[in-house]
């Protein structure tokens, strides 16, 4: 792995963190109750979009660096699961165990559903 690889990885990384921040803060912390929706849609999108290069790039162009460039830099900056993590762990201690099982498994299943579809559209081409 060359220095100038990992290095573009990092400053995926490092865009990707910019993005997620800038989207946080459009969105807000939270709204609609106590649900941190927008750590939900962060992690949703980035899923989709993670189906989708890894589909285009498979057909493509497999085996490309760029392609973990973009996944484990880039969404991996722009995705929050450690965060999605603290906010269940949050909601629990602030005994709104509701909310935590809520987010918790709204964050699994969407974004589950999210990559699975990102993949099926990214094979349509």
């Amino acid at each position: 792995m060359s220095p100038l690889y990992v290095a573009l990885i990092g400053v995926g990384g490092a865009g990707g963190a910019l993005g997620r921040y800038v989207m946080g803060a459009r969105l807000g912390k939270k709204f609609h109750g106590q649900i941190p929706w927008a750590t939900v849609i962060i992690n949703v999108s980035g899923a989709f979009i993670m189906g989708l290069l890894v589909a285009l790039f498979g057909a493509v162009a497999p085996g490309s660096p760029w392609l973990s460039v973009l996944t484990v830099g880039v969404l991996g900056g722009y995705t929050t699961f450690s965060t999605a993590s603290v906010d269940v762990e949050k909601l629990f201690r602030e005994g709104k165990p509701t909310e935590a099982l809520i987010t918790a498994l709204t964050t699994l299943v969407l974004t589950v559903v999210a990559a699975t579809l990102g993949f099926w559209v990214g094979g349509l081409f």
